[in-house]
């Protein structure tokens, strides 16, 4: 759920919508949520984002994350301290650096700078764990995860490992030596990999490692 359908609301909107995710958008200016619903294959809500009511009836307490990125701060502190007890985890858009510790204290679990970052920085929050290295041509991205412990993948070989068709482990870093994987290497918790997938399939990606 996004409040705030301005520039980085539409594009953190467009990207999660490649990784699959459903999106729920609130813009208060009626024209922009117009133009927005017919850009974007979302839900959006002609309201400003501050009415708990709207927000409940939208599946507040339902969404998997909830994200304030509005240009104002303090509407930005206000939505958070309405949702705090009723969303399960928010990142949400900080539009001062000094302002990010306010956001800390209302249990927001990241508040990122929009000035310093781009909405490619909330969607990797939102998919979590990954480091996006570089967008080829708007279709394909070269991601970094680090692999945890009790990964599924953990053990198992790069072959056996179920991604979609378009994406490969092309690096692996252990201990910080490089190395070009093969289907028979077997990856191991620590390990960082870099991932060459089509942008759409990015959550697949993160779901399978």
């Amino acid at each position: 759920m996004i409040i705030g359908g301005g520039r980085l609301g539409r594009a953190t909107a467009k990207l999660l919508r490649q990784s699959g995710h459903e999106i729920i958008i609130f813009e208060k200016d009626k024209e922009m949520a117009e133009n927005i619903a017919k850009e974007i294959d979302a839900l959006v809500i002609n309201s400003d984002g501050t009415d708990m009511s709207r927000l409940e009836d939208a599946g507040l307490e339902e969404v998997d994350v909830f994200m304030p990125l509005t240009g104002s701060d303090e509407t930005n502190l206000m939505v958070c301290q309405i949702a705090k007890d009723k969303a399960e985890r928010i990142i949400a858009r900080s539009n001062k650096e000094e302002n990010k510790k306010l956001y800390e204290k209302l249990g927001v679990d990241v508040a990122l700078v929009p000035l310093t970052t781009s909405a490619i920085a909330f969607r990797d929050a939102v998919l979590g764990d990954i480091k996006t290295l570089l967008i080829l041509d708007g279709e394909f991205e070269v991601i970094e995860h680090v692999i945890k412990n009790g990964s599924p993948v953990s053990g198992r070989s790069i072959k056996d490992i179920k991604f979609p068709n378009d994406a490969r482990i092309i690096i692996m870093y252990r201990k910080e030596k490089a190395m070009i994987p093969t289907g028979d290497i077997k990856v191991e918790s620590g390990d960082r990999v870099v991932v060459l997938a089509s942008r759409n399939k990015l959550k697949e990606v993160i779901d399978a490692l």
